[in-house]
């Protein structure tokens, strides 16, 4: 039997059950012998970070290699451990096992996140998770990173506590560097138990889709940049600045009191740094 120390598979429940456990399941397979087995059983542990707060509606579910929906077992409690018959189909066949939680009984089984995405969104990045129940959640703390290893807290929001539904959660960071970035959360229990979620990977800002146009210009040339803040500055051909600001998106920019000639437009963001040529006539 193989542990797995995960939130079981999301296949379709029998009317008897509410949810799945989202801690850890179970993978039992048959790796010898062929004799027939008349009858099998299978016992589970109940461990505290289950959250079993109804003993009497705590169920086993089974699913076998080829099946897209759990089987309610049923099960007997006894201390720490239930107890359920396996069904001779399951037998033979590589299965997974886990908790459930009996239709009505509201037993939490806490979940890990469904879901964990962060994208840029205009000048900063959004991040959204879902969990689908929790119990005595404190709150969550954002993480980021430049590099995937050294993660800094920026953010913490409170948790729902204890709830049987699904949440969603939401947060901006507006002051989200460009360059690649990775997210992660912390999330925090009232009785101090503490976890990590997956770290998601935002893309660095490309200044290379810049453009600039029309290119030769006449009375202005046109920033289409990207949707976070940037820095522009003209440049002559002795790399002197004549002339700066910043820009969101688009902006134009007046070049008519130039001299005809060559001039460069240059393109900062963060570390990034983006240069294009273009001629005044």
């Amino acid at each position: 039997m193989e542990v797995v120390e995960q939130a079981a598979p999301a296949l379709a429940l029998p009317a008897s059950l509410e949810r799945v456990s989202g801690v850890r399941y179970y993978r039992v397979q048959r790796l010898g012998g062929s004799a027939s087995i008349a009858q099998a059983s299978i016992t589970l542990p109940v461990a505290a970070d289950d959250y079993v707060s109804n003993p009497a509606g705590l169920r086993v579910a089974a699913v076998g290699k080829e099946q897209n929906a759990y089987s309610d077992l049923q099960g007997t409690v006894n201390g720490n451990f239930i107890t359920a018959p396996i069904p001779v189909t399951l037998i033979p066949q590589l299965s997974v096992f886990t908790l459930a939680s009996a239709l009505g009984a509201n037993n939490p089984l806490p979940v890990e996140l469904t879901s964990f995405a962060a994208t840029r969104q205009g000048q900063g990045v959004q991040l959204r998770w879902q969990t689908a129940q929790e119990m005595n959640s404190a709150w969550f703390e954002v993480q980021r990173s430049t590099d995937g290893k050294h993660f800094v807290a920026i953010e913490r929001l409170a948790a729902a506590g204890t709830s049987s539904s699904q949440r969603t959660y939401s947060w901006n960071d507006v002051a989200a560097p460009t360059g690649v970035l990775y997210y992660r959360l912390l999330q925090m229990d009232s009785d101090g138990a503490s976890k990590y979620s997956r770290a998601v990977t935002v893309a660095s800002v490309n200044l290379h889709s810049v453009r600039i146009f029309p290119n030769p210009a006449t009375d202005v040339i046109r920033l289409d940049a990207t949707p976070q803040l940037v820095r522009w500055q003209v440049h002559n051909n002795l790399g002197q600045v004549l002339r700066q600001g910043t820009a969101t998106g688009s902006v134009s920019i007046p070049v008519s009191d130039l001299r005809a000639g060559t001039y460069f437009l240059h393109v900062f963001s963060g570390a990034q740094h983006y240069k294009e040529r273009f001629v005044k006539r």
